[in-house]
């Protein structure tokens, strides 16, 4: 398996594995996302500035992760404000490859940029009302720093921001 930027496969494939995933978690009741969802333009956007990365087997996208740099969600700022880490903003694995590690693989893929760059944080935020993806990422180093409630119109939910120090 091959981490590489978005931008050295395809990027609208890589995409692709981000929309299936979401429709997959709506469709399961999942409330943090909603149809369409996210834009095109914004994933491209983090795509020409090498904050997408795809995780590839034989030219098959297996999950896709945005990294970026010193960013969060303005949600979370009265929470976290400190520099010099790693916001995980979206993390999907590719349905074909579901139970194969394919996201410990992402994330431990992570710990090695934040590494390389010499950050010594990870973020990532995550629906909670499942408790599923706190769990998931708690096993893999990640632990609670804060949690809200998010409304809007037709939909509310959980949502954790999450903590890994490198």
């Amino acid at each position: 398996m091959k981490f590489t930027l978005v931008n050295d496969c395809n990027s609208k494939e890589a995409y692709q594995v981000l929309v299936d995933r979401t429709i997959q978690l709506i469709d399961n009741g999942f409330k943090q996302y909603i149809k369409p969802f996210p834009v095109y333009e914004i994933y491209h956007k983090r795509t020409l500035h090498n904050e997408n990365w795809a995780l590839t087997d034989d030219g098959n996208i297996c999950g896709i992760v945005s990294i970026i740099k010193n960013g969060i969600g303005e949600e979370w700022q009265d929470i976290y404000s400190a520099k010099n880490h790693f916001w995980i903003s979206s993390l999907f694995v590719s349905i074909k490859y579901k139970h194969q590690n394919i996201g410990k693989v992402l994330i431990e893929s992570c710990v090695e940029i934040a590494k390389s760059q010499h950050v010594n944080e990870l973020l990532i935020d995550c629906y909670i009302d499942s408790h599923f993806l706190e769990k998931y990422y708690t096993q893999y180093g990640f632990t609670t720093i804060g949690s809200k409630l998010f409304e809007f119109p037709g939909r509310q939910f959980n949502a954790a921001l999450m903590q890994m120090k490198i």
